[in-house]
């Protein structure tokens, strides 16, 4: 049995949550907070096999792309997911870029939202669908989530070396997606294919 934690200064919805994780046999305890540092300060003498960070994206008083490191270094084991009004896909992207495993938007499907947290602690492979609007707008444009990401961070000047390292693929491969790319959105380099994930809101 595993503890997890949530995040989040919403205490409606802190306690709302709370109740779908005790759904999840796997876990047996659930604590609240209102920010990470309260999170890091109550939890440094318990020892309890934290398994599970839920984590709103926007705290006030708290830059999460700083505290996601810092509690990845606090609980090096526990699994990180982030819940968020935002459906912007650029946070998305960054969200994942610095640490968290997955990400959903606050109006997913709760049983979708299980299922990926269920996947998360069973290692079990996370199904792209998870990511319900990443998902949706994938399947309307013709590409993976994966290489949508790839265009997110071409679009905001990443070279090839540095967007194969943040997907810890070659830049071969991502040579490959972006092929993928320019042929589904019909064109033809990188400063069209950025234009056009600016004009379709992608960053």
């Amino acid at each position: 049995m595993s503890a997890a934690l949530i995040i989040d200064d919403h205490q409606l919805f802190a306690g709302g949550f709370s109740h779908l994780l005790s759904s999840i046999d796997s876990i047996d305890s659930v604590s609240c907070f209102s920010n990470p540092q309260c999170a890091v300060d109550m939890h440094l003498e318990r020892d309890q096999d934290m398994s599970l960070i839920v984590s709103d994206l926007f705290v006030p008083g708290y830059d999460m792309y700083i505290w996601f490191p810092k509690l990845r270094k606090r609980f090096p084991l526990a699994k990180l997911l982030v819940i968020s009004s935002s459906i912007s896909r650029s946070d998305r992207v960054d969200c994942l870029s610095a640490g968290a495993d997955l990400y959903f938007e606050k109006h997913a499907d709760p049983a979708l939202v299980v299922e990926g947290i269920t996947g998360l602690l069973t290692q079990a492979p996370i199904n792209d669908d998870f990511l319900s609007r990443t998902a949706i707008e994938a399947q309307e444009i013709g590409l993976t989530n994966k290489q949508i990401d790839i265009l997110v961070h071409l679009a905001r000047g990443l070279s090839l070396k540095e967007i194969a390292v943040r997907f810890h693929i070659s830049p071969e491969t991502v040579k490959s997606h972006l092929s993928r790319v320019y042929a589904v959105i019909g064109v033809s380099g990188r400063s069209a294919a950025s234009v056009w994930a600016k004009r379709h809101g992608l960053i």
